[in-house]
């Protein structure tokens, strides 16, 4: 696990969850990004500093939870590398804080068919819920 410093993006601190086992730096986090292996909840419970989680699924898409609620699941466009994970996650705190909605954020990434994979609060099931 790396104890190094998250490097500062568009005014937020990215932190990788499966990266860094070092609680301070977890603290400091705007958002968090990792694994679906993680609940978005207990995470945000965890670390009341960080607005968004979004979690990579196996198969490359990625739930995207907030401190408001929102809940998106961009489809998979191939695998989500480890550094557009990390963009994604930045875009999303980057918009909220500009005061856009989760909606408009990722407007154009409609929502893959599934179950478990729906838009809908409660759809996504890496969140734990």
């Amino acid at each position: 696990m790396s104890a190094e410093r998250p490097q500062p993006v568009a005014g937020c601190v990215p932190v990788d969850i499966d990266a860094c086992g070092d609680e301070a730096v977890r603290e400091c986090a705007d958002v968090l990004y990792g694994s679906s292996a993680h609940s978005a909840r207990e995470l945000l419970r965890r670390y009341p500093g960080c607005l968004v989680v979004t979690l990579r699924h196996p198969d490359g898409s990625c739930c995207v939870v907030t401190r408001t609620g929102g809940r998106r699941v961009p489809p998979p466009a191939g695998r989500l590398p480890d550094a557009g994970h990390r963009r994604l996650a930045v875009r999303v705190h980057a918009g909220l804080a500009s005061g856009l909605s989760l909606e408009t954020v990722l407007t154009g990434c409609p929502p893959p068919a599934g179950p478990g994979h729906g838009g809908a609060p409660g759809a996504c099931r890496c969140h734990g819920d």
